[in-house]
């Protein structure tokens, strides 16, 4: 995962300067990566990592959309001239912001992650629920039957799932568990009784 300092300024003497090295310096990150995964012969991904504007935990000094999309474009701009295989933006605690960051990638045509600052009631740390977040920040308008050209919604049993799981647990140590398009709140809940 690359991440470099995105602590710029608009309008300050040296802008450029701090623009070009934060450019550079992405490219070196990836250039790295990739001879390591050359060199090891390593099936792997290099991602780009976003962080949001303020505080991740309160959503303190969160963005609106556009605010968002303006403020975070650069980086993304610059994560793509490095050729990064997709974007994570992660902690990401209010909706707007989130949506903006979206926004600012879809342009870039750059696959990608959000993940979210979620409370324990459920919710973004702005109040969200996270239910809506996930719908409104949806990654397309197409339904699974039109993206797989199945009549059907294709879904794993709950335990079978957790069970997998906790066996690619054993192998890798994985910090991340979920799945996919037939993935629901069952599946999850499955995953971490034998996880937790």
């Amino acid at each position: 995962m690359v991440k470099c300092n995105k602590s710029h300024k608009t309008g300050k003497p040296g802008q450029g300067k701090v623009l070009l090295f934060s450019c550079i310096c992405y490219k070196d990150n990836v250039a790295f990566l990739r001879r390591v995964q050359k060199v090891n012969d390593l099936e792997m991904y290099v991602g780009g990592l976003i962080g949001c504007r303020g505080d991740a935990y309160t959503g303190a000094g969160c963005l609106s959309l556009q605010d968002a999309c303006d403020f975070h474009k650069w980086e993304i701009s610059f994560f793509k001239r490095a050729e990064i295989d997709f974007l994570y933006a992660a902690l990401i605690p209010c909706l707007d912001e989130a949506a903006g960051i979206a926004l600012a990638i879809q342009d870039e045509k750059i696959p990608y992650i959000i993940s979210f600052t979620i409370k324990k009631d459920g919710c973004l740390a702005e109040g969200t629920p996270v239910s809506e977040a996930i719908k409104y920040i949806d990654t397309t308008a197409l339904s699974f039957e039109e993206l797989d050209g199945s009549k059907e919604l294709k879904t794993s049993d709950p335990k079978e799932l957790a069970e997998s799981m906790l066996k690619l647990r054993e192998i890798v140590p994985l910090k991340i568990f979920g799945g996919c398009c037939g993935t629901d709140g069952r599946h999850m809940t499955e995953i971490a009784k034998l996880i937790l």
